[in-house]
């Protein structure tokens, strides 16, 4: 795989389940994200140091999953009555505002904005609670706002 990544043009048309991207470099990147997420796994289990990851590359981690996953993971029954959450990187740039304007598919912009809750804290952290592995509390991460309903942020987006 390494060696068909790295022969084929980045912006070669090639399948995706993301929508939003159906080039090479869709994998180029899915495929760093999940090799980064899997290795946390990996050493935590073991219970060895975990390397860290650059926080522009978990940064771009957090902006696949709100674009690509986000939709992907929910479903009609899935809530959503005006509720917004803004998530925003400390250690890098980066800062989304999702919506929830009613059951079915979320609305993800990158802009500053004031969300019902926030979620403030490092890329990394933010990438290891989108994916489920830690609770804010856990990644670093600073809850602001409607406490309630950050608590029900995986009725908004479920974890895979």
């Amino acid at each position: 795989m390494v060696a068909q990544l790295r022969a084929a043009p980045a912006d070669d048309p090639c399948w995706s389940f993301a929508q939003v991207n159906q080039t090479v470099a869709f994998w180029l990147q899915r495929t760093a994200h999940e090799s980064f997420v899997h290795r946390w796994d990996m050493q935590r289990a073991a219970g060895v140091a975990i390397d860290s990851v650059d926080p522009a590359i978990a940064a771009d981690g957090v902006d696949e999953y709100l674009d690509v996953f986000a939709a992907m993971l929910r479903s009609d029954q899935s809530p959503g009555s005006g509720e917004t959450f803004h998530l925003h990187c400390t250690d890098t740039a980066g800062e989304w505002l999702i919506a929830f304007p009613a059951p079915g598919k979320p609305t993800m912009s990158r802009e500053h904005a004031k969300g019902d809750v926030a979620f403030r804290g490092p890329a990394e952290g933010l990438l290891l609670f989108l994916w489920g592995r830690l609770t804010p509390d856990e990644a670093g991460i600073d809850t602001i706002g409607d406490t309630t309903l950050a608590a029900r942020w995986k009725e908004f987006v479920p974890t895979v």
